[in-house]
């Protein structure tokens, strides 16, 4: 999705020179970057312990009947 905000940037400010749409494409790509890199949520590390997936309650076999 950025790769191509940057080529339609591109495009607006050196092709067509509509600084409206330059505007509009720079405003979205800044706000892609913004989430991507800044608010996207981080992994807490672990220590370098694999987590294991929750355990079914005790009793239950899983089987399903």
């Amino acid at each position: 999705m950025s790769a191509f905000l940057v080529i339609w940037l591109i495009w607006e400010l050196f092709w067509t020179h509509d600084q409206f749409w330059a505007f509009l494409v720079g405003a979205a790509l800044v706000y892609s970057f913004y989430t991507f890199f800044y608010a996207f949520p981080k992994e807490e590390p672990n220590n370098g312990q694999q987590s294991e997936p929750p355990r079914p309650p005790e009793g239950d076999s899983g089987s399903g009947t």
